[in-house]
């Protein structure tokens, strides 16, 4: 009866540790998917990244767009590896819970002579003390394995941290670029149109002159003795507002105006 324990024992240990190796193997198998999302979640910023400075988003709100798409890309990945690692402690804490339970029911069928079994005391202890050594090793692996996993998950979160942070700098640099460039180009496009209207003046004013000669002999302002530009063309010796070519002027200018 004693040998044939000592074979059920050792089988007993054995189908322990091939359980124990399993869910070790599940869970490196889950760690290297975790790894997998983190380089796909840094290649993707990376290419978000250099997205900033492509030709085709030299826009303020393309930029805005990428920003949001890398903020959104980083909240669901930073949300799913917590997810994961919570999970994976729980598992490991769960390998440990189930090398305790069956240790502990087969340590409960052991029975020694006097409660009708197969062991005397001593024979019983020995085997006791070689199964609390089981625990003891399942607890300890346990314990190294979610402290593992707890430095993995906090490297693998500052390394995403840290290349959103690098995003973050990038297209702030950019989006200065980008709002100074469209500043430029609205006041060049300012320019331009105030160029054009100083260019268009004689050529309107002679269009306007052989069109209506006769509307044009009084400026449209004659009444107005505030008006800077009669003003400034009124004759010196009080006669009013002088007529020709400035009442045409007057006239386009109170269009430009109005």
């Amino acid at each position: 009866e004693l040998l044939a324990h000592r074979e059920r024992f050792v089988r007993h240990v054995k189908t322990l540790n091939g359980r124990r190796e399993m869910n070790a193997q599940a869970l490196e198998d889950q760690v290297a998917e975790c790894s997998r999302e983190e380089e796909k979640h840094l290649a993707k910023l990376k290419a978000i990244q250099r997205a900033l400075g492509s030709e085709r988003n030299n826009h303020t709100a393309t930029l805005q767009r990428l920003s949001r798409e890398a903020e959104a890309a980083h909240k669901t990945y930073t949300e799913f590896m917590q997810d994961s690692y919570d999970g994976l402690k729980h598992k490991a804490e769960m390998a440990k819970g189930e090398v305790l339970h069956v240790n502990s029911r087969f340590r409960n069928s052991w029975k020694p002579f006097a409660a009708g079994g197969q062991f005397n005391e001593e024979e019983r202890d020995r085997f006791i003390e070689r199964l609390a050594k089981v625990d003891a090793q399942a607890e300890g692996e346990a314990g190294k394995q979610g402290e593992r996993l707890g430095e993995l998950q906090e490297s693998q979160l500052t390394r995403a941290a840290t290349a959103l942070e690098e995003f973050r700098k990038a297209f702030t640099v950019n989006l200065d670029d980008i709002t100074h460039i469209e500043q430029m180009k609205m006041q060049q496009g300012k320019a331009t149109a105030d160029v054009r209207i100083v260019l268009a003046r004689p050529f309107i004013e002679h269009l306007m002159v052989r069109r209506h000669p006769s509307r044009l002999l009084v400026p449209a302002c004659a009444s107005d003795r505030r008006c800077p530009c009669c003003a400034a063309q009124r004759d010196p010796h009080g006669r009013g507002p002088r007529h020709g070519r400035h009442a045409v002027r007057c006239r386009f200018n109170h269009r430009l105006l109005t």
